[in-house]
């Protein structure tokens, strides 16, 4: 399921297998939305759950949420498929709307 990057619960789990041996996780798989880390220091009238209009490599990509925490470097989150279709390696992102 496509949820927010710390909602877990009920989802799926997934086996890691490795060459000694294998670990299973329980709700542990999702799909994140698109969002974006802001360290505190950055945020300036964001907060934590607005959902956000950015624009990157000249695409508009819409329903971005907000996560901040002091540990956080500020940066995009977005799964590969986005960043394929819309040619997005290490670009600038510009906030440009709170929806």
């Amino acid at each position: 399921p496509v949820r927010n990057s710390n909602d877990l619960d009920n989802t799926e789990e997934i086996t890691i297998i490795g060459p000694r041996r294998q670990i299973t996780k329980k709700n542990i798989c999702i799909l994140a939305n698109r969002h974006i880390h802001i360290n505190t220091r950055d945020k300036g009238k964001l907060k934590e759950d607005d959902i956000v209009t950015v624009e990157v490599n000249s695409t508009i990509l819409d329903n971005v949420h907000i996560k901040i925490d002091d540990s956080f470097k500020t940066e995009l989150h977005i799964n590969k498929e986005d960043a394929i279709k819309h040619n997005i390696t290490n670009e600038s992102v510009a906030i440009l709307k709170e929806d």
